[in-house]
């Protein structure tokens, strides 16, 4: 996918504003703590050698839940609930091995009630909050873009799209055109911050060409379980 020159000329921009921002970022284990900005880290995440990117977002993808060997349940840090993955046999259509053959459960072990709650075809890394009363669902159901979706359990069972609220929320002209039109974007959880908030991470490339990829790029979100999302930088949040 190649950008109009416009846009290239827009994202350059975009990242010369933010490139301090951006390496706090990276560097911000902690998610709430200030961070250094570090020379030659992703505070230059826009510059590139023989056109290659210094920033490789396949490299910030987070551990693999489910499938993988040895592990088909996740409990939540209560106990009371356990997410089940399932194994089936690979739909095929001739050669070719169709989509989400891979099944989540939710049981409920207090009274050991068990709900479909989603297919998948790749990969997927789940992460519990600390209350047990949520948990997400990063699905890398290809190589090159994800799936970020919230359930909330209390009171009652609800989904949230967090990608489709992020786009949703961000401006049409702002970084809406990274998140929505790079290639590729990589959007998921990375933590939660507490029961009501975690972080969501935007990372990837603002284009591509036949030399390769450009203009890497990551962000953090805070989302809240109000329905609110703002920018996190350096420990401090920022209206989109």
């Amino acid at each position: 996918m190649t950008a109009h020159a416009s846009n290239i000329a827009y994202r350059i921009t975009i990242f010369l504003l933010f490139s301090i921002g951006c390496a706090a970022l990276c560097a911000d284990e902690a998610f709430g703590q200030p961070a250094p900005t570090i020379a030659g880290s992703v505070a230059h995440c826009d510059s590139e050698a023989n056109g290659s990117a210094t920033l490789n977002p396949w490299e910030q993808l987070p551990p693999v839940t489910f499938p993988r060997a040895g592990q088909n349940k996740l409990a939540s840090p209560d106990g009371r609930y356990l997410v089940e993955n399932v194994d089936g046999s690979p739909p095929r259509q001739g050669d070719r091995v169709l989509k989400d053959w891979h099944t989540i459960y939710l049981i409920d072990t207090k009274g050991n009630a068990r709900k479909t709650l989603y297919r998948y075809g790749r990969w997927l890394n789940i992460l519990w909050s600390p209350s047990s009363g949520a948990f997400v669902v990063n699905d890398f159901y290809v190589s090159d873009d994800s799936h970020c979706i919230l359930f909330i359990l209390k009171p009652k069972l609800v989904r949230i799209d967090l990608v489709e609220t992020l786009a949703k929320s961000l401006k049409p002209g702002t970084l809406q055109d990274l998140v929505t039109g790079g290639y590729p974007v990589f959007k998921f959880a990375v933590k939660w911050r507490h029961a009501e908030s975690l972080l969501l991470k935007v990372t990837g490339f603002g284009d591509v060409d036949e030399t390769g990829f450009h203009h890497p790029f990551v962000y953090l979100f805070l989302y809240r379980l109000d329905g609110s999302i703002q920018l996190y930088l350096n420990g401090n949040t920022a209206a989109l």
